[in-house]
């Protein structure tokens, strides 16, 4: 006989419930989009001088035309990164258009490849061939800004310019809307009228009295200056630069851990950085080669205010002995050498006082950090940009530029290099050492 088996439809309930859940979900998911980027340095997100290039932006509706083909592998990465843009600018809109289906459009941009982005902001345009976050970001900045500023690079003396040494740099400035010129000082009776800011970088021979006295009245009217000053190189600004609370080093630094690193011991490295525009959203290590130290005095005009911008590690020193170093033979001498840390770079500004103007001072002990061998390593390239977004009085410029996620180095700090020695060359050998010994004994005790 068979027996009527009852069900409990309350066991379909719970799973019932969750699939419900489930669909809301999805569905929910599908209409709205929440991304979060956990990346240590927000490798996924807009940089910080993208996000303040945006935020300086009126309001005004900005817009952008992708032009890529449907099958084009690049179109979906770049609807990824205008939207990010979206969503940080709430008068950013983009369209994706297909070139080969749109010819009205093509014609009407003058697009001439694909992969091109049109972007338009209060009645101007100018187009971007490239995906990359750093230059669309800078073609929104020109539109935005309707000025260029221009910065004069000495030469006649050995310097690096933006033919000689600085190309890489100069690019990047283009990139951001500066013009690059350079100065022979010498055959000038006064620094040009529309000169947002000279640069002098890494002097081989000593100016001359009569450029002393133009770069001097140039920065007491309310001039901005770069300053780069390599080790054992006379200046001729030296008494200048004291008088103002700024004395340079006549010595080399030495860093030995920039070994530990894969570095040269004369290649100081940068970890620690002053309250200053410039350097508050450096999060990177800065490399300097070849390097003489800084020291700001204890009295200073009135009316002046210098900031420290970056820092050598205690374990540093500079060192006096220049035959030594010539030599190979560095070793701390307690009574000749200054022990670390080290000042490497200094912002000077003067407050505007009789209507003469406040101008702006940047010196580093160095010129190799941004020239073209060294410009793109590690945080060196924030560091000299903003430093020219801090003298031409430009904010929105100042901020981490975008990096590449596939291009993202490890980089310890002193205490994690000293964490890391002690692990893997004293720990682990140790243990293998014991553990190697101890299955010995218990072998020979078996025996």
């Amino acid at each position: 006989m068979a027996t009527k088996r009852s069900f409990d439809y309350s066991l379909l309930v719970i799973p019932l419930l969750l699939l419900a859940i489930l669909v809301i979900v999805q569905v929910l998911s599908y209409r709205f989009t929440l991304r979060s980027d956990l990346t240590d340095r927000k490798l996924y997100s807009l940089s910080e001088k993208s996000l303040n290039v945006l935020r300086e932006l009126d309001g005004s509706p900005l817009k952008a035309t992708a032009f890529f083909l449907t099958d084009d592998y690049n179109r979906e990465s770049t609807r990824d990164l205008l939207d990010q843009y979206r969503q940080s600018y709430t008068g950013f809109e983009f369209e994706l258009v297909d070139p080969s289906k749109n010819p009205r459009l093509v014609e009407k941009y003058e697009v001439g490849s694909n992969g091109t982005i049109v972007l338009e902001y209060q009645g101007r345009e100018t187009k971007v061939v490239s995906q990359e976050e750093e230059s669309i970001t800078n073609a929104i900045h020109r539109l935005a800004v309707d000025s260029t500023s221009v910065l004069y690079f000495l030469s006649g003396h050995g310097e690096k310019t933006p033919e000689e040494g600085f190309r890489e740099l100069a690019g990047a400035l283009q990139d951001e809307h500066y013009e690059t010129r350079e100065l022979l000082l010498l055959r000038e009776d006064s620094i040009p009228d529309d000169a947002d800011a000279i640069v002098i970088a890494g002097l081989r021979e000593a100016l001359s009295d009569h450029e002393i006295g133009l770069i001097t009245e140039y920065f007491e009217t309310g001039g901005n200056i770069l300053f780069m000053a390599d080790p054992y190189r006379r200046t001729g600004l030296e008494e200048y630069l004291a008088e103002n609370g700024i004395l340079l080093g006549i010595d080399t630094i030495v860093d030995e851990r920039s070994q530990v690193m894969g570095g040269d011991y004369l290649f100081p490295i940068v970890s620690d950085y002053g309250r200053h525009s410039i350097t508050e959203s450096i999060d990177l290590i800065t490399f300097f080669p070849i390097a003489r130290s800084i020291t700001v005095a204890e009295e200073k005009p009135e009316g002046t205010e210098i900031s420290v911008l970056a820092r050598t590690g205690a374990d540093t020193w500079a060192e006096m002995d220049y035959e030594a170093l010539g030599e190979g033979q560095t070793r701390f001498d307690p009574e000749l050498d200054v022990p670390g840390p080290l000042t490497l770079g200094v912002a000077l500004s003067r407050e505007d006082s009789d209507g003469k103007g406040g101008g702006r001072m940047v010196i580093y002990g160095d010129s190799d950090f941004a020239d073209d061998d060294y410009i793109d390593v590690s945080g060196n390239k924030d560091l000299i940009m903003n430093t020219f977004a801090w003298l031409t009085s430009d904010p929105s410029l100042i901020g981490i530029r975008s990096r590449d996620p596939s291009h993202t180095p490890i980089i310890l700090t002193e205490g994690q290099t000293r964490a890391v020695f002690w692990l893997l060359i004293v720990l682990l050998p140790a243990m293998a050492l014991i553990a190697g010994a101890g299955v010995w004994l218990v072998s020979r005790w078996k025996k």
